[in-house]
């Protein structure tokens, strides 16, 4: 693990929580309004938003209802940043959310469209260095934008993979952290990826919150993070995780 990672995670309970789309049970899914709430009422919560790129340049937060709304967003860089709020409503600025953010907190950019590069990234970024660059796109843009934004940040390859012992040697270093559907989720895989020096991350895709939990101490980062909608719920988590531990 990079010492920049282990500093970032180093004395936080573990998994980690992770407030999903900003955290839409306070707001608008990626939304300033749901972020400053899902920040009150608890202040060391990752903050994951979706990063988009409209044709003239800005980036924006927004995912899309799944899956028709998902789909719909893939074609919205061809359209300008007013086109698209006239469209499905008002959008948060990557920027504006930057600057609401406290430089304390960590911020995960879940980043949609192949077309965001570091220099866009660069410009609303600022100051802050707890950002997670995690690009939904391929592996040769994560390598791209990591050669250019250099070791500041942490990286993430942000999808579940099939295959994680490959997908390891073709990035070669490149991600700090590898997504894992639960069937690849067993001590010696765990083991030989974190061994790399990468964080191994339970996706919660296809499991319930219950068989969740029980996989948890396979890792010595407890699956990294669990994201959620509502911060209540990671209550309810954290009192599993921790009779699971007893």
């Amino acid at each position: 693990m990079r010492p920049i990672v282990k500093e970032q995670i180093n004395g936080r309970t573990l998994p980690l929580i992770m407030a999903h789309k900003g955290g839409t049970a306070y707001g608008r899914e990626n939304s300033l309004e749901a972020i400053r709430k899902a920040l009150e009422i608890m202040p060391d919560v990752i903050i994951e938003v979706d990063v988009r790129k409209s044709r003239d340049g800005v980036l924006y937060c927004h995912h899309g209802s799944v899956p028709f709304g998902v789909a719909a967003a893939a074609f919205f860089g061809y359209l300008s940043f007013a086109q698209i709020q006239k469209l499905i409503g008002q959008r948060d600025t990557l920027s504006a959310i930057f600057e609401a953010v406290p430089e304390t907190a960590i911020v995960y950019l879940d980043i949609k469209d192949r077309s965001v590069t570091a220099d866009d990234l660069k410009q609303v970024i600022g100051e802050h260095r707890r950002v997670w660059i995690a690009p939904l796109t391929t592996a040769r843009h994560l390598k791209e934008l990591r050669s250019v934004l250099g070791e500041e940040y942490a990286y993430a390859y942000n999808r579940p993979v099939l295959f994680p012992r490959r997908m390891m040697r073709r990035l070669g270093g490149q991600t700090d952290f590898l997504h894992s559907f639960w069937w690849n989720w067993n001590k010696d895989i765990v083991a030989e990826i974190e061994g790399h020096g990468a964080v191994y991350h339970l996706c919660q895709w296809f499991i319930s919150t219950p068989r969740y939990v029980t996989y948890l101490d396979r890792s010595r980062y407890r699956g990294l993070f669990f994201s959620i909608y509502d911060l209540a719920e990671a209550r309810q988590l954290s009192a599993k995780s921790d009779s699971s531990q007893q």
